[in-house]
């Protein structure tokens, strides 16, 4: 029986561009013709656009990873010529999104990152901006090395990032900025009472109405509540306060986890500034219960601040 073919729909294009990379692994076969090659411009541009499109599918990105591709678009960008570059960060940025990035070699991901921070600091294209910040964000996830380069390649234009209008470029940046805040050079950085300025950055977005932005602003106070400059900036014009009144998020176990977190750590060097404080909060009611969470280290929190605070 003859089959009706849509030659121009999107689910055809993706069943063909799958079979290309995994039955027929193009990305190998485009690889050697393209390392074989003079390598000229207009080459250069074309590989850079075919390696974009293929990874809008995510599902194809780590098998293009593993067919060299990050690896041919970093050698695609030794060029002058802007676009190129763009074009092959850009590609480089999509496939690092979701790749695990242990599969890279070292220099691949020392490239990479280079090429990463240098997209989020041009900021031309939202798309471009959001995607690069995506992939730094797994990538900081890697190990204390990488976490640490990406620290000083990139903080700065990070926190930037989160005064752009686009509101997933400001949840992107925030949630990478929490996975770095755990940078030694960071963390020494606030002892000596830098980063301030960033910490009142970060901290607008724990009133965000977005949820998920919220969320990962609050959680990166909790990683680095135990920090006594930290715990100052908290105690100073009414923030902690502020943060103990989301009375719309006191069901949400990962929001109270944080804030527990969050006043555990201050409360044991500053219990009689925080305990007033917690008393007069809606938050308190988590605290002076007899029905403890059923998450064992939400309800281990909640026992040793009642021993400390009721």
């Amino acid at each position: 029986k003859p089959m009706k073919i849509n030659f121009g729909s999107e689910e055809l294009f993706d069943k063909v561009k799958g079979w290309l990379v995994n039955t027929l692994e193009v990305a190998n076969y485009l690889a050697l013709f393209y390392q074989g090659s003079a390598k000229s411009l207009p080459l250069r541009r074309s590989v850079a656009q075919i390696y974009l499109s293929l990874a809008q599918d995510q599902n194809l990105r780590p098998r293009l990873a593993q067919q060299n591709a990050v690896r041919i678009l970093l050698d695609i960008c030794n060029t002058d010529d802007e676009i190129t570059i763009r074009q092959a960060s850009h590609a480089i940025a999509r496939l690092l999104i979701s790749v695990n990035p242990k599969v890279l070699h070292d220099s691949t991901l020392h490239d990479s990152l280079g090429r990463l921070s240098k997209l989020i600091a041009d900021n031309r294209h939202e798309l471009e901006h959001f995607e690069a910040i995506m992939a730094l964000t797994n990538l900081a996830s890697m190990s204390t090395d990488v976490r640490e380069r990406i620290y000083q390649l990139s903080w700065q234009d990070l926190v930037n990032s989160t005064f752009e209008e686009n509101q997933m470029i400001q949840r992107a940046s925030i949630e990478c900025l929490t996975n770095l805040s755990l940078s030694s050079k960071f963390l020494a950085d606030l002892t000596k009472d830098k980063k301030l300025e960033d910490l009142k950055a970060i901290f607008a977005f724990c009133s965000s109405d977005d949820q998920p932005t919220m969320m990962a602003s609050v959680g990166c106070f909790s990683m680095i509540s135990e920090v006594e400059q930290v715990q100052k900036f908290l105690m100073e014009q009414t923030r902690l306060k502020s943060l103990l009144q989301r009375e719309k998020f006191l069901d949400s176990d990962d929001y109270v986890h944080r804030i527990l977190v969050i006043i555990s750590n201050m409360a044991s060097k500053h219990l009689d500034q925080v305990s007033p404080i917690i008393k007069e909060s809606k938050f308190y009611s988590k605290i002076n219960t007899e029905q403890f969470n059923t998450k064992s280290e939400i309800a281990e929190l909640q026992k040793s601040l009642k021993a400390l605070i009721i």
